[in-house]
């Protein structure tokens, strides 16, 4: 159990640091990323800080869109953003499949039943069959449930047109020279206000470079 919530609150760390790091890295401000995913300002603070975890596909998808990421890198299903599954999202190519779909789909296909998949999951056979039949959504984390008990893509099972295995990629991350770690602890030390106009700058300094 305790390993369970570990994994679970690492996710959770992950994702709120993806979102601050990609927005900074982009030059965006909360409120830039709020009007393009919908929210308020306020919101995408949530976010970022930790306050608001579990958002639902709705959001996860123009949050990725916006901070030119896929969802499932975002969420922390791939830890690379540079994947066999797509970056940018057609927002409405999702909504061709729904998760009752796909659940019913590879239930079916597997022979698992609805008792059978809550034992696997933790989850309660009520909830389990209210997923199945469609009558709620699931969020990231009992889509991850799901896939890692039936096996397949979390991005396939959420209505992705994507293989239904998940890709194997690399989990091992690129070294840092000295230099590179220098320049990303002084960075972590400009506070949050200052830190997109930094990153400006080294553009432009880039562009004259040029």
């Amino acid at each position: 159990m305790i390993c369970v919530r570990k994994e679970r609150d690492d996710l959770e760390q992950n994702f709120s640091r993806k979102i601050k790091e990609l927005r900074l890295a982009k030059g965006m401000t909360l409120e830039q990323v709020g009007n393009i995913v919908g929210v308020g300002k306020s919101t995408v603070r949530k976010w970022e800080n930790g306050t608001i975890i579990n958002i639902g596909i709705d959001k996860i998808v123009p949050l990725a869109n916006a901070l030119g990421t896929s969802p499932a890198y975002l969420i922390g299903w791939n830890e690379t953003i540079s994947t066999e599954e797509p970056t940018l999202v057609d927002e409405e190519k999702v909504k061709n499949f729904t998760t009752s779909e796909r659940l019913r789909e590879i239930m079916r296909d597997r022979n698992i039943k609805q008792a059978e998949l809550a034992r696997m999951t933790g989850i309660s056979r009520g909830a389990v069959s209210n997923y199945v039949i469609g009558r709620y959504e699931p969020k990231a984390d009992i889509i991850n449930k799901f896939a890692k008990a039936l096996n397949c893509s979390e991005m396939w099972l959420w209505g992705y047109d994507v293989p239904l295995q998940k890709q194997k990629l690399s989990t091992e991350e690129p070294k840092l020279t000295d230099g590179e770690k220098a320049i990303i602890d002084l960075f972590r030390q400009i506070p949050e206000s200052k830190q997109a106009l930094v990153i400006e700058m080294i553009r432009l300094a880039l562009k004259t470079q040029e």
